[in-house]
């Protein structure tokens, strides 16, 4: 919010300090924006399940259960990887008492490839919109300042004849 005041009131003043700010601010955010949306759509399948497979075992080891039976109640799952180890409370589960159960893994690592392709989509949309506008901010500071070029002022150029 900070840096669309700044390229705001440089826009309505012609100031080009402020818009020289502004053009270099917003191509900072652009490159590390860029940075992380590439590097969210990047992301391999592996690099996935090892991020699911660290944080479950994270959770189990610092005693958060709670995470544990609440993601395996909201995607309707039991355990990690199918082994015994890694379930938690899972007879509390509606799929358990049916019988079918899926490892979580599959389901969390399904969504999870969806969130980083959907990040890292919107993500490159928005820095690219950024590069935009620090290139109009760049045209629009190198125009003339109407107030303060003199031809107004004179009348035109004949004014003064």
């Amino acid at each position: 919010l900070a840096i669309s005041i700044v390229g705001l009131f440089g826009a309505m003043k012609h100031h080009q300090v402020w818009l020289f700010v502004y053009m270099v601010v917003l191509f900072l955010i652009f490159i590390i924006q860029f940075s992380v949306s590439c590097a969210a759509l990047g992301v391999s399948k592996e690099t996935e399940i090892k991020l699911v497979e660290e944080g479950w075992k994270q959770l189990q080891q610092n005693g958060e259960n709670q995470i544990i039976l609440t993601a395996e109640k909201t995607f309707n799952c039991c355990g990690l990887n199918g082994d015994n180890s890694t379930k938690v409370e899972c007879e509390k589960l509606d799929c358990y008492k049916d019988d079918t159960c899926s490892p979580c893994l599959n389901v969390i690592q399904g969504k999870l490839g969806s969130a980083f392709a959907t990040v890292g989509g919107l993500g490159l949309f928005f820095s690219l919109t950024e590069l935009i506008g620090g290139v109009i901010a760049c045209r629009y500071r190198n125009l003339i300042d109407p107030t303060n070029s003199g031809i107004g002022a004179a009348g035109g150029a004949a004014g003064g004849l």
